[in-house]
C-alpha cells in the first residue's frame, strides 16, 4: 500500500525488483524535501556526511557508547591524536571488496552534470540538507560535551 502511495514508479520497481537510479538515495530514505532536515533529524540518531567521514565515525561512536575517544577530541589541537587509531577509515580495506571498474562509455563533465541534474534532483536537495543537519548535530554535540571534534585522524 505504501508503494502505491509513493507512485507507480516505486510500485513497479518493487514489483519487478528493478534498479532505478532516479533519486535512489532519496527514495531509499523516503526523503520529503518539504519536511526538510528536521524530519531527518527526528528519524535518525546521527546523520553522517560522507565528505566528513572522521566526524561521522566519531559522532556515531559517541552517540552509541556515551564517551569520547581521544582520536575524536581535537579540543586542544591534533597533538592528542594517535596514528594507530582503531576508529580510522581506510577505503582500501573497508570497501567490502568492491572495486570500481569504470564506465563502459565516455562522457564529458558537462554531460555528466546534465545527467545528474535530470536523475538526481531530489538527491541533490537531500545531500545539501544532510550537510546542514550534520553540521547542526556536530555543533550540538561539541557544545554539550565541551569538545572540538577532529576533522581527520592524524596520519
Amino acid at each position: 500500500e505504501d508503494l502505491k502511495r509513493r507512485g507507480p514508479q516505486a510500485y513497479q520497481n518493487a514489483r519487478y525488483f528493478c534498479y532505478n537510479p532516479i533519486n535512489y538515495q532519496s527514495e531509499f530514505v523516503q526523503f520529503d524535501p518539504t519536511k526538510g532536515k528536521e524530519d531527518l533529524k527526528r528519524r535518525y540518531d546521527v546523520i553522517g556526511d560522507n565528505a566528513q567521514m572522521t566526524k561521522s565515525i566519531c559522532m556515531i561512536f559517541i552517540k552509541y557508547t556515551g564517551w569520547v575517544p581521544k582520536e575524536c577530541d581535537c579540543t586542544h589541537g591534533m597533538a592528542n591524536v594517535t596514528t594507530d587509531s582503531k576508529l580510522s577509515y581506510d577505503p582500501s580495506t573497508h570497501a567490502h571488496g568492491v572495486q570500481h571498474h569504470g564506465a563502459t562509455f565516455k562522457t564529458t563533465p558537462e554531460q555528466n552534470q546534465l545527467i545528474l541534474e535530470k536523475i538526481r534532483d531530489v538527491d541533490t536537495i537531500l545531500y545539501e540538507t544532510v550537510k546542514e543537519a550534520f553540521q547542526e548535530q556536530v555543533e550540538e554535540l561539541e557544545r554539550e560535551r565541551g569538545i572540538k571534534l577532529c576533522d581527520k585522524f592524524q596520519d
